[in-house]
């Protein structure tokens, strides 16, 4: 191969690209306002947040106050069987935090419950200020399901026709013949509706985990 001025320029310029590539690093942040919560176990959450300068300078003069970033605080609210709007959560606890974190993990000391959180801070007067209301989630269920009337699907009854009609088959099928007619069986089998193939009535009620 020859080289030429061309084709080596080429080559540094891809070579460069690629190391240029390796040194990019994901931002800290991404200056936006929001706050996420995941679920970790079922008594445990895990929650990160970030706040914009334009949220910060907004702030400064709300309420008559400089907004003071040494005083933010988690307000975890209990939201378990209801629609929440903001004001009629069940029970709700706070939870001071370092100015420095953009994430924190809850303990929630309560299990097969629904949770948000809200990023906010204190008043001089006590008052809480919202900056951000994270998503909604329902914790992982805690301890094994309270249903045990399962409905499994019921196939005995299916497979015993297959085997007799197996042992039944006239014996001058060979062993391909009768694969196909037991797989055309089986075939009719599956066209039949769920009411047909499940036994026992459905309870209506949602699987738990």
């Amino acid at each position: 191969m020859t080289f030429t001025k061309e084709n080596l320029s080429s080559k540094l310029n891809k070579v460069n690209k690629a190391v240029s590539y390796q040194n990019c690093d994901l931002p800290r942040t991404y200056n936006d306002t929001k706050i996420v919560i995941l679920p970790k176990d079922p008594i445990w959450i895990y929650t990160y947040w970030e706040i914009s300068t334009h949220t910060i300078e907004e702030f400064q003069s709300k309420d008559g106050e400089p907004f003071n970033i040494l005083s933010l605080v988690l307000r975890v609210y209990d939201i378990s069987y209801i629609d929440f709007d903001g004001f009629n959560a069940n029970k709700y606890f706070d939870i001071r935090i370092r100015p420095d974190a953009l994430s924190w993990y809850i303990n929630l000391g309560e299990y097969n419950c629904s949770w948000c959180v809200d990023l906010g801070y204190f008043l001089r007067d006590g008052r809480f200020i919202t900056i951000a209301r994270s998503n909604t989630l329902t914790s992982p269920r805690y301890g094994i399901s309270d249903i045990t009337e399962e409905q499994w699907a019921s196939l005995k009854l299916e497979f015993e026709k297959l085997l007799k009609m197996s042992n039944d088959v006239n014996n001058s099928l060979n062993s391909y013949d009768l694969v196909k007619a037991m797989q055309a069986h089986w075939e009719e089998f599956l066209k039949l509706p769920s009411s047909k193939v499940f036994g026992g009535s459905s309870s209506g009620r949602p699987l738990s985990y």
